[in-house]
């Protein structure tokens, strides 16, 4: 598998395979893109450069939004598909991973994690870019996208966030939502470090079953609000 990050997520197994029928037919979202493609081999240099910038402001757009409905946290690009969901294609060769992590470690900081992996469906192949949930936001862009001296695409400094599947500039509102979503990550992930002294690297899987089940007993709102932190650490 294709990725910068082998363990995020298999992107070539079944289960995903079912799961990508259902993201073709999903409607656009904050955290969810289709496109036929990106045309990074364009032989007019400022379109393959507009390609370039536009698949760097999608991935920095899907990281610092927020679900705001949508179904988990992490965020899709789907390549080959049609915004109505039409399944054209790419070729199996058109990307590899490093096509896309290079241009998001020039022009995005914090860089952004991602897996991208070409799948086949039927007698077509789909790409599926995954970006991961991130705890580094807000990502901004690091330097300048410009086309020549004057004509620029972004300018260093800007963050991109989505109102449903329109990509816009981060207000102070949105990055307010961004550092409030940050906070309560880094009090989510103290908490699974309590919890963590108190289990004891020798206990049995049964042991911290129990002692997991007790502690959501004794503290249920607190489990509630911390429960995908202990799926994240024991599968709980």
């Amino acid at each position: 598998m294709n990725s910068n990050e082998n363990n995020l997520i298999d992107l070539g197994g079944d289960d995903f395979k079912q799961k990508l029928s259902l993201l073709i037919k999903r409607k656009e979202g904050t955290k969810f893109d289709k496109k036929l493609k990106y045309d990074f081999k364009h032989k007019k240099r400022e379109i393959k450069l507009k390609n370039k910038f536009e698949f760097v402001k999608d991935v920095c757009s899907i990281v610092n939004s927020l679900p705001r409905g949508y179904p988990g946290e992490e965020g899709y690009i789907l390549l080959g598909v049609s915004n109505s969901g039409a399944k054209k294609g790419i070729k199996q060769s058109e990307y590899t991973d490093v096509d896309f992590i290079d241009l998001i470690e020039e022009y995005v900081a914090p860089s952004v994690k991602i897996v991208y992996e070409t799948i086949k469906m039927g007698r077509i192949f789909i790409g599926v870019i995954y970006i991961p949930k991130s705890y580094s936001k807000p990502h901004m862009i690091k330097r300048d996208m410009k086309f020549g001296r004057k004509d620029y695409f972004a300018q260093k400094g800007i963050c991109f966030t989505r109102n449903n599947s329109k990509v816009i500039h981060a207000q102070k509102e949105d990055l307010d939502e961004i550092y409030k979503e940050n906070k309560k990550d880094e009090e989510m992930n103290l908490e699974a470090k309590r919890i963590d002294k108190k289990l004891k690297r020798t206990d049995s899987d049964k042991e911290i079953e129990m002692k997991l089940r007790e502690y959501r007993i004794k503290n249920p709102s607190l489990f509630d609000l911390f429960k995908d932190v202990l799926v994240r650490l024991y599968g709980y």
